[in-house]
């Protein structure tokens, strides 16, 4: 009897793990793509001499887990490669984010 309670609550944990597993792929994933799509708009807006997107709201985006977005933006529409702080702030949250991931 304690056998099988133990089995069910071992069984429990691992759905609890999967769902939250799940739940934050999907938040990396769509925070990830929107991080991308404003890097591109950033990088648009600059080239037209626009209004630009702030450099806190990019780098605050890569910190809450957006760094794999940002990483892809940057080699795609080669934007913000020049600046060295936002190569080590992406790294380091490209880093912990895998780590937390």
């Amino acid at each position: 009897m304690i056998n099988l309670i133990k089995i069910e609550q071992l069984g429990m944990r691992s759905h609890i793990i999967r769902k939250r597993t799940l739940e934050v792929t999907i938040y990396y994933i769509a925070l990830s793509f929107i991080t991308l799509l404003l890097w591109g708009i950033d990088k648009y807006r600059a080239k037209m001499g626009q209004w630009r997107i702030p450099e806190r709201a990019l780098l605050t985006l890569v910190v809450i887990g957006g760094a794999f977005g940002a990483l892809a933006g940057m080699f795609l529409f080669r934007h913000k490669i020049r600046k060295i702080q936002f190569w080590i702030m992406v790294i380091i949250a490209c880093a912990v984010h895998a780590w937390i991931w």
